[in-house]
């Protein structure tokens, strides 16, 4: 008796728009640009993030923004156009948001908040899928023109946020949440510890690569010279680059320093517990990689803690290495780093393969 021969149909697929050519795209009256909620920086059925340095004010500057686009005022120098707003807070106690809308009230001279709504949400769901659900559930019909969602990382549920696969996955809902509604979608993140002023705009950010990615419309807040002040940097997929500026956070409101110097960024200090005394082992005398390690090994450092600290040290701006000599040196201290011509990755292989 011969095999009977099965034929297992093809996967279904899901429905997904035709190609078109160009001249049909170019002639389809029905495709028009969303409109703006912060002119010339953010529009509807896009996503954003504000970014910065720990306790910057970024969901202060949050609030700023959503009490503007429901009011219809200026924030940072922009436009904005009144719409429906959601504030979806996940980390601060009800009664600290109060007192923040309350404060932004006075200082800003609102007698009412005009079309903006506050979800407090703090301890009541844990993952974006929940919220993706509940979104979806109670923005529909609204018309919100934005929504934002801060912070985001309350919502990955113990999920690594270096991890590439979990943070699409994130991204995806908030792609979702944005089609369904169509509103922007503005979310906050935090940077990475670390030099931000060697750092491109965009990899300033902390985690996955994704959030550099994915975002319409990065704006950042890096921290100034001058206290209390941020550098304001713009990375816009569609819209003209904006130039940048500073701002002072004189509590609650925001306010241009026109007279500062963007580029005026901080550098931060290594903490001396992390430093564990290296530094002082090269600060007047630079050596080589190999020597360097034993006089560290001789204080007890293992050869990975040494190579641990050595990596921190030299992406926070603090330390380099010399080709010409071969020579780690403290950065303006009797060497320059004017000195090095190229910038590398150094691992603990190359280190010997650089000094043999």
């Amino acid at each position: 008796m011969s095999e009977k021969i099965v034929l297992i149909p093809p996967r279904a697929l899901p429905e997904v728009p035709k190609i078109t050519s160009g001249a049909t795209l170019i002639n389809d009256t029905s495709l028009v640009r969303p409109d703006d909620v912060i002119e010339s920086v953010l529009s509807r059925g896009t996503k954003g993030v504000v970014a910065g340095v720990s306790k910057a004010g970024k969901t202060l500057l949050l609030m700023l923004i959503a009490i503007c686009v429901a009011t219809g005022r200026n924030v940072l120098g922009f436009a904005t156009v009144q719409g429906p707003v959601l504030f979806i807070n996940l980390e601060i106690p009800p009664a600290f948001i109060k007192d923040r809308l309350q404060s932004l009230m006075v200082a800003m001279g609102v007698l009412d908040f005009g079309q903006l709504d506050i979800w407090n949400l703090r301890g009541k769901v844990s993952n974006y899928e929940d919220l993706l659900a509940y979104i979806i559930r109670e923005a529909l019909g609204k018309n919100y023109s934005l929504i934002i969602i801060d912070p985001y990382y309350k919502l990955l549920s113990g999920r690594s946020e270096n991890t590439a696969g979990a943070i699409s996955k994130f991204v995806a809902c908030l792609e979702k949440i944005a089609e369904a509604t169509g509103a922007a979608i503005l979310c906050s993140h935090h940077f990475a510890k670390g030099n931000s002023k060697k750092k491109s705009t965009i990899d300033r950010m902390s985690g996955s690569g994704v959030f550099a990615r994915d975002p319409d419309t990065i704006i950042t807040l890096t921290e100034h010279t001058e206290p209390n002040c941020f550098t304001v940097e713009f990375v816009l997929r569609n819209f003209p680059s904006q130039p940048s500026f500073v701002i002072e956070r004189n509590y609650p409101l925001f306010v241009e320093r026109t007279d500062l110097d963007p580029e005026d960024v901080m550098i931060p200090e290594i903490d001396d517990q992390d430093d564990h005394g290296i530094t002082d082992l090269i600060r007047k005398y630079p050596m080589p990689t190999i020597e360097w390690e034993i006089k560290c090994s001789a204080l007890g450092l293992s050869r990975a803690t040494f190579f641990r600290i050595k990596r921190k040290l030299k992406n926070a701006g603090h330390i380099d290495f010399d080709f010409k000599t071969k020579t780690w040196f403290v950065i303006n201290h009797q060497y320059s780093a004017a000195n090095v011509s190229v910038e590398t990755l150094e691992t603990a292989e190359t280190a010997r393969r650089q000094n043999r």
